[in-house]
């Protein structure tokens, strides 16, 4: 693979050519550039099951340990509530990351 370099403006252009099986020279893509990262925006939201269950499920089974082995009735309630708050953190977090990559920003 040839490159021909064309100094233009202080910047450096280059153009790579390519000879085929057929013998012909023919232009092809720069091999310097960056490949693009994939957008899994997709594959994280179909996640929001898991973002949204695992934190009230675990609240529950906490507060009925916790309720168990000290014999009160409350503290399902109050870790249910805490589930319910870390699953709206969860998904504030979802939508904040898929912003951030939407947009370019870090």
């Amino acid at each position: 693979m040839q490159s021909i370099w064309n100094y233009t403006k202080n910047k450096i252009d280059m153009t790579f050519y390519k000879i085929n099986s057929d013998l012909k020279i023919k232009k092809s893509e720069n091999f310097l550039k960056k490949p693009k990262k994939p957008n899994l925006d997709l594959a994280n939201f179909l996640n929001i099951g898991y973002y949204l269950l695992v934190p009230l499920l675990l609240g529950v089974f906490l507060g009925v340990l916790i309720d168990r082995s000290l014999k009160t009735k409350y503290w399902v309630v109050i870790m249910i509530f805490l589930g319910f708050a870390a699953s709206i953190y969860n998904l504030y977090s979802l939508t904040k990351k898929s912003e951030n990559n939407k947009y370019g920003r870090n």
